[in-house]
């Protein structure tokens, strides 16, 4: 059983973690920036404490400029995800660009003008079951703010769903899960661990004994 942490050193595993996927982030357009991913519980609420610390350090000129957002429920027929951020950062003009290329730009280059160093997606999982979604978060990411890091928080339980993407075998790997202290060590799951190693073209010690 995982000993409970108290928030100050959930925090400061957190930072020390943001730090890290800043530091690997940025280089020549196209190169990756850091993904990572908290589970939730405890994930949101060490967020919001996390986000509470960065606006009480703005008057003295220390916080990182951040970006972030809880992501609602995604239905085929609302607006597409790069709509939803657009609005979340105040555009005027979000939600009436009729090219959507034009609506990316808009974003990043306003995400640029305010010097974000992080972004945050909290409720996540709501991106389960929209694949375009998801890859074109990938996407924007890699073509327009590589030197930013992007953290995505969500239920625990269908964060590992929807981090492995099995239509697109090169997505499955790009996060990595921040277990901040408290947190119970992983369970391999056999299912999820069988169809990875089937897209990776590794077999299982089992599957190599019955062929």
């Amino acid at each position: 059983m995982a000993e409970t942490a108290t928030m100050t050193e959930m925090l400061a595993a957190l930072k020390k973690e943001i730090a890290r996927a800043t530091s690997l982030s940025g280089g020549p357009a196209g190169h990756e920036p850091a993904y990572r991913y908290l589970g939730d519980p405890p994930g949101k609420a060490v967020i919001e404490a996390y986000l509470q610390e960065q606006r009480s350090t703005e008057s003295k000129g220390q916080a990182h400029p951040i970006f972030s957002v809880e992501l609602p429920p995604l239905v085929q027929e609302r607006s597409p995800l790069v709509e939803v951020l657009s609005k979340a950062l105040d555009l005027p003009m979000s939600g009436k660009w009729q090219d959507r290329l034009l609506a990316e730009e808009r974003l990043a280059e306003q995400l640029r003008a305010r010097q974000v160093e992080l972004v945050i997606i909290a409720d996540a999982h709501h991106l389960i079951g929209r694949p375009l979604a998801r890859e074109w978060l990938i996407s924007f990411f890699r073509q327009h703010l590589n030197h930013v890091p992007l953290l995505l928080v969500g239920e625990s339980k269908l964060m590992d769903d929807l981090l492995l993407w099995k239509a697109s075998a090169g997505v499955v790997r790009r996060f990595r899960r921040i277990r901040l202290p408290g947190e119970p060590e992983r369970q391999e799951n056999a299912e999820s661990r069988a169809h990875l190693h089937r897209l990776l073209g590794i077999k299982d010690k089992e599957e190599g004994q019955r062929s």
